[in-house]
């Protein structure tokens, strides 16, 4: 048993090795055969692009081969009509060909480019028409408010007047002023007060400066408030305001309060812009006490209200600033105030702040008489205009009409001949010189 027993296991033995042998052999043959693949996959692929090649190179010859073709063809045409063409000369016994001068070309007169007159005719209708074009452009693209027409076409509201430009500080034309005043002069520059106490600004021009032409626009507009009513008590209260800050209405205010104290009327001024207050500075008295105080109960309004420098006119300060001012504004009090004013004044302005930023001008125009809209030509656009009036109408107000200010009548956008007729008359009684002078200037 062990004699068969080691000689089965030398039999397993060499059968493993021979098991071995023939895998080795067997792996051995697999990668030579995938080497051979690889290798033909090679050649085939060499192959593949040789035809790819020769296909290309085959479309490029046939194309050569056609171009040739048809330049033969071409090159054996024109050598039988040159043959054509040879055999008839020999026949007409000459050595020229068929072409025949039919017409001599003639040599110009003129230059054929450019044609001066056509050039000139078509630029004249292209800057016409293109000077049209921009015009009507701007025109259209232009959506500022330039003169009371075009007030009286969106709003349908009346122009009350006209206030000229006013301009001392830095203008050179500054003496011109007194040339469009009437009667007496006032001459600005020469005035002792000039710069001094009385300014060079528009503010209360028709206290210190009656006979200038802009404090007869400011008269003018008093006439035409007057008119507006045929009863006076109807235009006791009157608002001021406008569609934006800077358009001069806390000026207007101040000015028209100034002229109808002129006629010796009681009149009171009351700055009700509770946000940014001005009648102050202009009339220079103390704003420690006024409505602010008035509406929340702790003064009483004859406590606050304060005489100015100018005749028959008495001012009503802003107050301290309040963190409510539409709230005070809408209040009984301030209804009640009114109502008590009325008695004791002969005529109330009020200055209030702009249409579009606040709601306080919708709530005293439901106070007041009468709503006067100040207006800066060319400052103030029709979209935000016609926004500001509608915010307004909500408290059905009277407006009465617009007021312009800072009207430059040196501009020729201005359609104002009729307005600039009155601020060129003059008295008979002035020198002769002085209209020459005004007029060469």
């Amino acid at each position: 048993m062990q004699r068969l027993k080691a000689r089965m296991d030398s039999q397993k033995t060499e059968l493993q090795n021979e098991i071995r042998s023939a895998i080795e052999a067997s792996d051995a043959d697999y990668r030579r055969a995938v080497k051979e693949e690889q290798s033909l996959k090679g050649l085939m692929e060499g192959e593949k692009q040789t035809v790819l090649s020769q296909n290309s190179n085959k479309i490029l010859y046939d194309a050569v081969r056609i171009e040739v073709e048809n330049m033969r063809t071409l090159l054996a045409f024109l050598v039988s009509k040159q043959n054509e063409t040879q055999v008839t000369a020999r026949i007409s016994g000459q050595r020229t060909s068929n072409i025949r001068i039919i017409d001599k070309a003639l040599l110009p007169t003129s230059p054929v480019s450019p044609n001066i007159k056509k050039n000139l005719v078509l630029a004249l209708m292209i800057g016409l028409f293109i000077g049209t074009g921009l015009a009507l452009g701007i025109e259209l693209l232009d959506t500022s408010i330039k003169s009371p027409e075009d007030v009286e076409k969106l709003v349908q509201l009346p122009s009350l007047g006209v206030i000229p430009s006013f301009n001392l500080n830095g203008s050179p034309k500054a003496h011109q002023l007194d040339y469009y005043s009437y009667g007496a002069k006032d001459n600005l520059l020469k005035s002792p007060m000039a710069g001094g106490e009385r300014g060079q600004t528009i503010e209360l021009i028709n206290h210190y400066y009656p006979n200038l032409a802009v404090s007869e626009a400011y008269r003018t507009i008093r006439t035409s408030i007057l008119f507006s009513r045929p009863e006076r008590d109807s235009l006791k209260v009157m608002t001021f305001t406008s569609a934006f800050p800077q358009e001069g209405k806390s000026t207007t205010a101040s000015n028209m309060a100034v002229s109808f104290s002129q006629l010796g009327e009681k009149v009171l001024l009351i700055d009700s812009d509770l946000r940014k207050p001005r009648q102050h500075r202009i009339f220079k008295v103390r704003n420690i006490q006024g409505l602010s105080n008035i509406l929340t109960g702790r003064i009483q309004p004859k406590d606050a209200i304060v005489k100015t420098f100018v005749d028959n006119l008495w001012v009503l300060p802003s107050g301290p600033i309040p963190p409510n001012p539409a709230e005070l504004l809408n209040s009984p009090r301030m209804r009640q105030l009114v109502t008590l004013l009325r008695e004791n004044f002969n005529y109330i302005f009020i200055d209030s702040p702009p249409m579009l930023f606040v709601s306080d001008a919708t709530l005293l125009s439901s106070l007041s008489d009468c709503t006067i809209i100040v207006l800066r030509p060319e400052k103030a656009h029709r979209k935000p205009f016609l926004t500001a009036i509608a915010e307004i109408k909500k408290a059905k107000p009277n407006i009465i009409g617009v007021i312009f200010n800072d009207v430059n009548f040196r501009k020729a956008v201005y359609s104002y001949d009729h307005y600039k007729y009155h601020y060129h008359y003059r008295y008979r009684d002035q020198e002769p010189d002085e209209d020459t002078r005004f007029l060469d200037e």
